[in-house]
């Protein structure tokens, strides 16, 4: 991408590993900015022209509220998608995905459509929807490749049936 890409990532739960990965992270320039008051970080990280990573494709607080994923109502980060569209920036969808089973891989990207129309809060979940559609094709076509393990529908609307 020519430029050094910041993720936002929770600090891992052995500290020791956790510095490790920063460490070899910022050889690359990359700065990690630690998910909880993760927006803060971003705007900083934005606003100097850096660029970041959000990897929003499993269960968000509840708070958060929910989309259908799979047509499925899921947890969906959706402050992250608010704050993008407020600064206007363009957003990526970016997928690594493995051509073999030697360790050689690929990265797809798209721009992502950013709606024009309504207000803050609708062109964020029109977002956040375009996101979780080519999310969706992106786990149709690589199904073997989606961490599928992960319980993106744990937490439930109220009155909603679990699916597990």
């Amino acid at each position: 991408f020519g430029k050094p890409v910041s993720p936002v990532m929770r600090r891992l739960d052995n500290p020791y590993l956790d510095r490790m990965s920063n460490k070899k992270r910022a050889r690359f320039g990359a700065t990690v900015i630690p998910k909880t008051g993760a927006l803060r970080g971003i705007l900083q990280e934005l606003r100097s022209g850096g660029r970041v990573a959000i990897m929003a494709d499993q269960s968000a607080p509840i708070e958060e509220g929910f989309l259908p994923f799979f047509g499925v109502q899921a947890s969906t980060y959706q402050k992250y998608a608010g704050l993008l569209v407020r600064q206007e920036c363009p957003v990526l969808f970016c997928v690594c995905v493995r051509d073999s089973f030697r360790f050689r891989f690929r990265f797809e990207t798209r721009v992502l459509e950013v709606p024009g129309n309504g207000n803050r809060e609708e062109r964020a979940t029109g977002l956040i929807q375009n996101y979780l559609a080519a999310l969706e094709e992106t786990a149709r076509k690589y199904p073997e490749q989606y961490l599928w393990m992960h319980k993106r529908f744990k937490l439930r609307p109220d009155g909603a049936a679990s699916p597990y």
